[in-house]
C-alpha cells in the first residue's frame, strides 16, 4: 500500500461518499473501480495460505488503505455539507433514492454474505491465474468501498448506530473476502504441489 494507493484509496472514498449523498451510482461505480482494495486482503490470505509473514504486511495494509478509505468519505461528506444542494444543481443529478443506497450499504442480510464469498473466490481465483486487472470487477461486487466511505460520513454526521452498521457491513465483507482467498490460495498450492510431484 504505497502512497499513490493509499490516495487512491482516498480519493475513492470521496467519490464513494458524494455517490451516496447525492443517490449517483455511477461515482459509487467509480469509487470501487478506483479503489485498489482487493490487494491488501489478498497478501493476508496469501500468507495464512503459506505460512508467511506476508500477512502481517496484509494487516498493516488493510489498516492504511481502508483508513484512507474512510477518512475520504468523512471528507466528502464535508464536501457535501459545504456545498449542499449545489452539488445536485451542479448537474450530478439524484437518480437513486440516497437512503436506499446507504441503506444497502449499511445492512447484512444472506444475499450479501453470498456476494461476499462467491467475491472473495472470485478475486482469489483471477490472482490465481494471473488476471490481476479483473479484481476491479470483483471491488463492484463487494460492498467493502461504500460501506467504509459511508463509516466516515456517518461518524461526519454524527449518526453513530449508521456508522456502526456500515462498519460491521463493510468487516464482514473484508472477513469472508479473506477466508474465501485463503481457502482459493491454499487450493491451489496443493493442487500445484501434486502437480510438480506427478
Amino acid at each position: 500500500m504505497t502512497a499513490g494507493k493509499v490516495s487512491a484509496m482516498f480519493v475513492a472514498g470521496s467519490f464513494a461518499a458524494l455517490g451516496l449523498a447525492s443517490g449517483t451510482l455511477h461515482l459509487l461505480i467509480g469509487a470501487m473501480i478506483i479503489a485498489p482494495g482487493f490487494e491488501p486482503f489478498s497478501r493476508v490470505a496469501l500468507g495464512l495460505a503459506h505460512g508467511s509473514r506476508a500477512r502481517r504486511r496484509g494487516l498493516i495494509d488493510i489498516v492504511k488503505g481502508y483508513g484512507a478509505l474512510t477518512a475520504g468519505g468523512a471528507g466528502g461528506a464535508v464536501l457535501c455539507a459545504i456545498f449542499g444542494d449545489g452539488w445536485i444543481d451542479a448537474g450530478v443529478g439524484s437518480y437513486l433514492p440516497a437512503e436506499a443506497l446507504q441503506r444497502y450499504f449499511s445492512t447484512t442480510t444472506w444475499s450479501s454474505g453470498i456476494v461476499a464469498v462467491l467475491g472473495g473466490a472470485a478475486g482469489a481465483l483471477l490472482l490465481v491465474v494471473n488476471r490481476r486487472v479483473l479484481t476491479a470487477g470483483v471491488m463492484v461486487a463487494l460492498a467493502l468501498i461504500p460501506a467504509f466511505a459511508l463509516t466516515g460520513m456517518a461518524v461526519v454526521g454524527g449518526e453513530w448506530g449508521l456508522a456502526g452498521r456500515a462498519l460491521g457491513r463493510g468487516a464482514l465483507d473484508a472477513a469472508v473476502v479473506t477466508v474465501m482467498s485463503t481457502i482459493v490460495f491454499w487450493w491451489h498450492r496443493r493442487t500445484a504441489h501434486r502437480r510438480t510431484r506427478v
